[in-house]
């Protein structure tokens, strides 16, 4: 039924094999190949780049033939070995998603009517390892993200496996902006608790044989979708979880079964509150720490320009250009008036800097003396938010240059005036990534 499925594999550095039965297909880099069999095991290894393409013939074909859902855009392996190499689904075109499917079909998949009992616990016990990821094994997947829709409604790439898995498998999510809202849908709990059962989210992965929670694991913990602020999280639903939800199981016999299901985080059991993702408390403070350091600085300024005009009075025949250099600092704790749960964190704040000043001429006239000159600084800026998990220290460089002018009145009145021009560079840094965004 499903023929000629089209295999594209991007090779990096060797040459790509898998066994067909008893005969074994090479392709070379970037070659293409046509599978006629679903008796077909996949292995990859040493830095494969392998992208699953859905054949446009496929395509056609399944959409006229009113397909259930375990057979719709589906590519079938009997297994497939992962060792320190990809699978990339293709991006979608016309909302097509696509299935990779592996281990044996189940042998009443295409009944009218699906046997909803469950599998009995002797014969899942037969079922051998089908996918095995050893090294550094990634697939990529492409998501609309929805919430408590029916497998059917879903708009996501799925891997589905029939069988047990071995190893650690790591899961990266291209979210993608859908052209129309999703379809209404019951809220499964209205309360915003994590839900017991795989009820919220939508499905990535589904395993019927052994597997754990740590069988697939999101990059870097956690994701977000379409440059939300929110935190989305891969949560791994045991059988004894998924088994009273057959709108969600992909498996014909319904059998119980692994759900792997990107969701919302939540700040906690009990909260209706979506997580943020840690760069946002970053993001959040930043401005006061950056307003600190400004502070500083012009505290700073006005010290400078005191000590010139005392300079100018005491040498009064002294017209020479007058230098002077400067280092200085502040440390500060924020303190916010909500509380985590109200998006609210304080951070630990500092900063060090060096001045240098240079006084370019003096006018004086009856009355007044004025000192005209330019101030250049160097600073860093660094802070730590509180209260966010995986947030880290971030560091700031600040560089600013001043015009001033400073005008003393022999009554001992005085004005001081500045045109200043700053830049701020640096990146923003949370604990498991490192460097996650740039600044200027």
């Amino acid at each position: 039924m499903y023929k000629n499925h089209l295999l594209q594999y991007a090779l990096i550095s060797t040459v790509f094999c898998f066994f067909h039965s008893n005969s074994l297909y090479a392709a070379s880099n970037n070659g293409t190949i046509l599978i006629e069999d679903k008796n077909t095991a996949l292995n990859l290894s040493n830095g494969v780049v392998w992208t699953l393409k859905a054949s446009k013939r496929n395509a056609e074909e399944e959409e006229n033939q009113n397909l259930p859902v375990t057979t719709e855009l589906r590519s079938t392996f009997s297994t497939i070995n992962l060792n320190n190499s990809t699978i990339t689904f293709d991006k979608p075109t016309d909302d097509q998603y696509q299935i990779l499917y592996v281990g044996p079909l189940p042998a009443t998949e295409q009944s009218a009517e699906p046997n909803t009992q469950n599998v009995p616990q002797q014969n899942r016990l037969t079922l051998s390892k089908v996918y095995n990821a050893t090294g550094n094994a990634k697939v990529y997947f492409n998501t609309e993200y929805s919430s408590a829709l029916a497998i059917r409604d879903q708009k996501t790439d799925q891997l589905v496996i029939n069988g047990n898995v071995s190893g650690t498998t790591t899961i990266y999510v291209n979210s993608i902006k859908g052209k129309n809202p999703p379809p209404n849908a019951p809220i499964p709990d209205r309360s915003g608790t994590p839900l017991i059962y795989n009820k919220s989210g939508i499905s990535l992965i589904q395993v019927s044989g052994e597997a754990n929670k740590d069988s697939f694991k999101l990059a870097n913990g956690y994701t977000t979708i379409n440059n939300s602020p929110y935190k989305y999280i891969l949560i791994a639903y045991a059988p004894e979880h998924s088994r009273h939800n057959h709108n969600q199981n992909m498996f014909a016999l319904y059998p119980p079964y692994w759900d792997f299901r990107l969701q919302n985080a939540y700040l906690d059991p009990q909260s209706k509150v979506k997580a943020l993702v840690p760069q946002m408390a970053s993001y959040l403070v930043m401005p006061n720490a950056l307003f600190s350091a400004g502070f500083s600085d012009i505290n700073q300024q006005n010290a400078s320009l005191s000590n010139l005009r005392t300079m100018s009075l005491e040498n009064n025949n002294n017209k020479k250009n007058a230098f002077f250099l400067s280092s200085y600092g502040n440390t500060a704790t924020l303190s916010p008036k909500h509380t985590a749960l109200e998006y609210g964190y304080g951070a630990d704040l500092r900063y060090s800097a060096l001045q240098l000043g240079v006084s370019l001429g003096v006018l004086e006239n009856q009355n007044t003396t004025t000192n005209f000159g330019l101030l250049g600084s160097y600073g860093q800026v660094s802070f730590t938010p509180k209260d966010m998990e995986g947030a880290a220290k971030s560091t700031l460089d600040k560089w600013s240059i001043s015009a001033f002018s400073s005008t003393h009145h022999q009554n001992s009145l005085y004005l001081d005036t500045l045109f200043s021009y700053g830049r701020v560079k640096g990146n923003i840094k949370v604990v498991d990534i490192g460097n996650i965004a740039k600044i200027g």
